[in-house]
């Protein structure tokens, strides 16, 4: 899925759309974009790859489909969104660091004395940071729009 949605984003005049009224919503409406068209096909393409995701989840792991708990798969990829910085070749670095510290966290729970949510919170803050990092970059770099 990450060499499919790179190619997309990258390679056709539909990812440059999505791009740029991802990043400048003034400058697509100014350039002719039609910016409800392509939200609703961005979030459909969106929607299509989270429900494959969901599909392999339940096909893969279980014989049949458990109500058991609520899995948070939702917000650990808005954490990876957020440490990919847009970037669809970044998702796998950004899960692969956001797994490496759900289960560091779970080892350092069961080896030390220390309390999961201490980890928790160390955790928070980093996503926080990093996630301010991005959020501010409109204050450091201003942009001037049409």
């Amino acid at each position: 899925m990450v060499a499919a949605t790179s190619a997309i984003f990258y390679l056709t005049p539909l990812g440059l759309s999505i791009r740029l009224c991802g990043s400048n919503a003034n400058f697509a409406k100014y350039a002719g974009i039609k910016m409800n068209t392509v939200l609703i096909i961005a979030q459909a393409l969106g929607g299509a790859i989270a429900g494959l995701g969901g599909t392999v989840e339940i096909l893969g792991n279980y014989s049949r489909y458990q109500w058991t708990a609520l899995t948070q798969y939702g917000f650990d990829g808005l954490i990876v969104a957020v440490l990919a910085h847009k970037n669809p070749l970044l998702v796998p670095i950004g899960a692969f660091m956001v797994a490496h510290m759900r289960i560091g966290a779970n080892i350092l729970n069961v080896n030390t004395s220390a309390p999961i949510e201490f980890v928790q919170m160390m955790q928070a803050i980093l996503i926080i940071l990093i996630a301010a990092e991005t959020f501010l970059e409109k204050q450091r770099n201003p942009t001037n729009a049409f």
